[in-house]
């Protein structure tokens, strides 16, 4: 079965498509502006807080918050790429079929 663009975007697949790519992405995409906002506001206007070291070591605050953003920015793809395999891509697939593709 062949659908025109418009019939296809009418569908209920199509809409389904939509309807979770949105609920996923938003709510990801706002955590990751959380994130790199705040470590940039901290900058901003606390730089010297950076510097603090962290116990008796030589690592400072600064560097554990910038490796905890990257492992928190590698958790949001991870979580982002599981459920997009799981839940998006089978839809995509359906949305694909319906097209003629």
């Amino acid at each position: 079965m062949q659908l025109d663009e418009k019939t296809l975007t009418s569908s209920p697949e199509y809409k389904e498509l939509v309807s979770k790519r949105s609920k996923l992405i938003w709510p990801l995409l706002s955590l990751t502006i959380i994130a790199y906002m705040g470590f940039i506001l901290i900058i901003a206007f606390s730089p010297e807080s950076l510097g603090t070291p962290v116990g008796d070591g030589v690592m400072s605050i600064g560097l554990v918050l910038g490796l905890t953003l990257i492992f928190f920015i590698f958790a949001i793809t991870y979580v982002y790429v599981r459920k997009a395999n799981r839940e998006i891509e089978p839809l995509i697939r359906r949305v694909h079929e319906l097209k003629g593709e």
